[in-house]
């Protein structure tokens, strides 16, 4: 039988959808509310993104060991490492260059194994 975490690392995930895998194993399918953030900035290519998501600092603290906030810290304090919600991985979100306003709501997430 092959394991998850055998398909996940021989697989064509990029290295932060293989972080985020890995960490919600270890969190297991616990469903709790959160704050979620929907915002819309443009992106080094010109085209905009609007991403749903929780920021770091909200979600529990075994899903977000030092070494996968580092791996995509920023030094320019406009970029910020966030979940994605419906993409179910680490992404960043850039406060730079957002479109109109950022808006927030609780919900539910459930973070499956």
């Amino acid at each position: 039988m092959i394991s998850l975490n055998h398909i996940i690392s021989h697989s064509a995930l990029s290295k932060k959808d293989k972080i985020s895998r890995q960490l919600i194993n270890n969190i297991g399918g616990n469903m709790s509310t959160f704050t979620q953030y929907t915002g819309t900035f443009v992106k080094r290519d010109g085209s905009r993104r609007t991403m749903n998501f929780v920021k770091v600092g909200d979600l529990p603290s075994t899903m977000t060991p030092k070494t996968t906030t580092e791996n995509y810290s920023r030094s320019n304090g406009e970029i910020e490492v966030v979940y994605d919600t419906e993409k179910n991985g680490f992404r960043t979100f850039n406060y730079g260059t957002v479109v109109g306003t950022v808006s927030s709501k609780s919900v539910n997430i459930s973070f499956d194994k």
